[in-house]
């Protein structure tokens, strides 16, 4: 029992210091605001206070967007179509890393360099301070805390609101006798400059017969300036009127408002063997294997050997 009681007392005051070295740092402005015109830099100062020890300290710039709720949905790299138009090619500290004496308001120096061909907008990121940590030839990071971080918002100014996108890819991937034998895969861009909503739709055809589509799936989605959406919406079941064989899917795209369908953004089709799914009300056989025993004496006879 006290074993517990010094474990349980060692994590709440482990916790309590981590807690304490959170609160015990701070980095203004908590947001900084910029409207500039295409090829402008603007430098302003971070300022850094650490009150817990002194340390080394690195700064990372981490897009993200708002979507209609006000969430904040962070971006990494490898979810922006083109980084060259993101805070985290246009945002430079002065020194990539730098000290931070205890006790010691430290201003860093930030450059923010809008290119030429910027998109027209807001651009958001946050300035995420992390701390360096030496593992030999390379430098780590070590996050200190979510808290620790400033908002920077640039506004690009010039053009007009524009909604518009690209279908990136569009492919069906089918399983055979999976539950669900057929999924409908689109990546879609938003060349644009704001965040708007659209519905991708699509279209089973049977080739055999024509006519009118025999299932419609849809479904919508939200869609970010710079941002790749990937969206995956299953077939399901044909049912029972309609066998194995190849199919075909018709995709559209369409800008999404008030729950009407707007301008046909983007379209496409693909061809698909259907497989029908293995029910989940099938009948199970199952063999048991059947056993010989032999009797006592049987079994004493063979092992004398007589």
């Amino acid at each position: 029992m006290k074993k517990l009681l010094l474990v349980v007392f060692a994590l709440v005051f482990f916790g309590a210091i981590s807690q304490v070295q959170a609160f015990n740092m701070t980095i203004a402005p908590a947001k900084k605001i910029f409207e500039m015109n295409r090829g402008q830099t603007i430098t302003y100062n971070l300022i850094f206070r650490n009150d817990f020890t002194t340390d080394d300290y690195t700064i990372r710039v981490v897009d993200f967007v708002y979507d209609a709720s006000g969430t904040r949905n962070f971006m990494e790299e490898k979810d922006l179509v083109d980084p060259a138009q993101s805070l985290s090619g246009w945002v430079k500290p002065e020194k990539k890393v730098f000290s931070a004496m205890k006790g010691v308001d430290n201003h860093i120096p930030i450059s923010v360099k809008v290119p030429d061909n910027a998109t027209y907008g807001d651009h958001f990121a946050v300035l995420l301070l992390e701390r360096a940590v030496s593992t030999g030839a390379e430098t780590a990071t070590v996050s200190v805390g979510g808290s620790i971080a400033s908002v920077l918002i640039v506004k690009v100014l010039g053009g007009q609101p524009v909604r518009s996108g690209g279908l990136v890819d569009y492919e069906v991937i089918t399983q055979e006798r999976a539950k669900n034998t057929a999924n409908f895969i689109l990546k879609f861009n938003n060349t644009g400059n704001e965040f708007f909503t659209v519905l991708a739709e699509v279209e089973i055809y049977d080739d055999l017969k024509g006519g009118l589509p025999i299932k419609t799936l849809s479904r919508d989605f939200t869609v970010f300036p710079n941002v790749l959406r990937e969206i995956k919406i299953p077939l399901g079941e044909l049912g029972d009127d309609f066998g194995e064989r190849e199919y075909l899917s018709r995709l559209k795209i369409y800008e999404f408002h008030d729950g009407k369908k707007q301008e046909v953004l983007a379209q496409a089709e693909k061809r698909f063997f259907y497989f029908i799914p293995v029910s989940s009300a099938a009948e199970v056989s199952i063999e048991k294997p059947v056993v010989f025993l032999e009797s006592p004496l049987v079994q004493v006879v063979k092992e004398l050997g007589i």
